[in-house]
């Protein structure tokens, strides 16, 4: 009797000390569906909207195998039996792309008027995959594609169902477990640039360019530098807190992305080049 209590507390130890297999960490599927009952429970009544769902990306923003296969697991879950109405992803990246300009306050009232007509969503689905030891974490979150408004945002922990088919940048790891806005801001800024670069060079030049391209501006391209100038004299004061929070950004992706940040200077002096 006495060793049959003693096996039976030794087995209550262990099991107090042995972390069992997460019951309560789900894997990939039951995460999904966890992810999409939540997001709908909180957007459910809004029957009029059209959603879509992007791919979702890894820390840096870099579209992976893991990002599309859960993004499209998402859209097959929260569209199966539903009242609400998703868009197809055909022409999403124009519209994110519209959509960040707009958001961004960068471009004048009569450019985000012309933009407007385009973005034939209401509200986008969004969301980033973090490696985390061995596990995975997904943050999506449902924003209001005109006014920035956030209806959603969930964090989930899962196990992967397979080997992550990328590393993730370590750095980017690092303040994503401190400060996890800071990794945002930078891509936000980054793809803010990129279609600023395409839309409006001249607003990307104005946003990238520093003291010393200024100068060598003023020497080599003068008509360009006056431009530069004659921008910056006339946006208003708003626009300018705009520009510096993106150059704040800028400094964040010189800081956590040197790969990107390389990417910008090749893009500031194709820019200058061309002009």
């Amino acid at each position: 009797m006495f060793y049959r209590n003693l096996s039976y507390i030794t087995l209550i130890l262990l099991l107090a000390v042995i972390p069992l297999k997460s019951a309560e960490i789900p894997g990939e599927d039951e995460a999904v569906k966890q992810l999409g009952n939540t997001i709908h429970e909180k957007i459910k009544d809004m029957t009029g909207k059209k959603f879509a769902i992007d791919f979702f990306t890894s820390l840096d923003g870099k579209d992976t195998d893991e990002g599309k296969r859960i993004s499209q697991k998402l859209l097959s879950t929260m569209a199966s039996g539903s009242t609400l109405t998703f868009v197809e992803r055909g022409e999403l990246k124009k519209i994110i792309e519209e959509q960040e300009l707009q958001m961004s306050g960068l471009i004048s009232d009569d450019d985000r008027d012309k933009s407007g007509k385009i973005l034939s969503v209401d509200v986008l689905i969004t969301g980033t995959i973090a490696q985390i030891e061995k596990l995975g974490e997904i943050t999506v979150k449902a924003v209001d594609i005109r006014s920035g408004k956030i209806y959603a945002v969930v964090t989930l922990k899962y196990n992967p169902q397979s080997k992550f088919s990328y590393k993730e940048n370590p750095e980017a790891l690092k303040v994503y477990s401190s400060d996890p806005d800071k990794i945002e801001k930078a891509n936000r800024a980054f793809n803010i640039l990129k279609t600023l670069r395409k839309r409006k060079p001249r607003l990307f030049l104005f946003a990238v360019a520093d003291k010393k391209d200024m100068k060598i501006l003023k020497n080599q391209k003068p008509r360009l530098f006056r431009e530069l100038i004659e921008i910056r004299n006339k946006i208003s004061d708003e626009r300018k807190v705009k520009f510096r929070r993106l150059r704040n950004g800028i400094k964040l992706i010189k800081k956590y992305y040197p790969e990107k940040y390389e990417t910008l200077q090749k893009m500031k002096v194709s820019v200058m080049v061309k002009f």
